[in-house]
């Protein structure tokens, strides 16, 4: 893959021009109450939710989750730490696996409180950007894709974030094994990119693109910019 990635992003920036999904969501559909807005804190707590409702589903049924959570005053670390059991399964349903799911949001809140307040939003420091990835990884239910979409999403860190679309497209077009082990695929894509928050964001973004419309699963279609 030696100096491939940087090819594979221009072809897709030129199919697909910029995604833009921040301040939006982590599957680039606009909440449109903050379109336009400087990120908050608040904006930053619910894009971190976001990246744990939309584990095994999709991202329509986290829209209505998150604007559930919205409604309900829940989307707040101390407000979902402190919520009842019931009521907040209940606002998140649509997301499925929702026991599961409250679960991990208890431990995300918990961890938002006692750490939120001391993260360096937009550090490029490797060495600080592992420590705080850690971190995250010893959250219950935060495994590697939510860890590094919490940081490049959330906290504007440049830590590249590999899914399904990724591997899939790597595998089909550049002969990438597609067991690969995501920490092994995660440190090419760090090691090979220019540490650009901005570029991690929009390559991402351009793989789902990708991944969702030409590169399917069962085909990939004539006008994909890989072939």
């Amino acid at each position: 893959m030696q100096g491939n990635l940087i090819s594979i992003y221009e072809k897709l920036y030129s199919k697909f021009g910029p995604q833009k999904w921040w301040p939006s969501t982590l599957e680039g559909e606009l909440i449109p109450s903050y379109h336009g807005q400087e990120p908050n804190n608040k904006m930053r707590f619910e894009v971190a939710v976001g990246a744990i409702l939309t584990q095994n589903t999709t991202w329509t049924n986290v829209i209505k989750a998150i604007a559930n959570l919205n409604r309900s005053r829940l989307m707040s670390p101390e407000n979902i730490f402190l919520a009842d059991r019931d009521s907040l399964c209940n606002e998140i349903r649509s997301s499925g696996y929702y026991n599961q799911k409250y679960k991990k949001l208890i431990s995300l809140s918990e961890w938002w409180k006692e750490n939120f307040t001391d993260i360096k939003i937009g550090s490029r420091d490797s060495s600080y950007l592992e420590t705080i990835r850690n971190s995250l990884l010893s959250i219950n239910g935060i495994g590697p894709e939510t860890a590094d979409s919490i940081l490049l999403y959330a906290f504007d860190m440049p830590s590249f974030v590999i899914d399904t679309y990724t591997k899939r497209v790597l595998a089909r077009h550049y002969g990438i094994d597609s067991n690969i082990k995501y920490d092994s695929l995660h440190s090419m894509f760090m090691k090979e990119l220019p540490n650009e928050t901005i570029l991690f964001k929009e390559y991402h973004a351009l793989f789902v693109a990708l991944g969702k419309h030409l590169c399917r699963k069962s085909v990939c279609l004539e006008n994909c910019p890989l072939k």
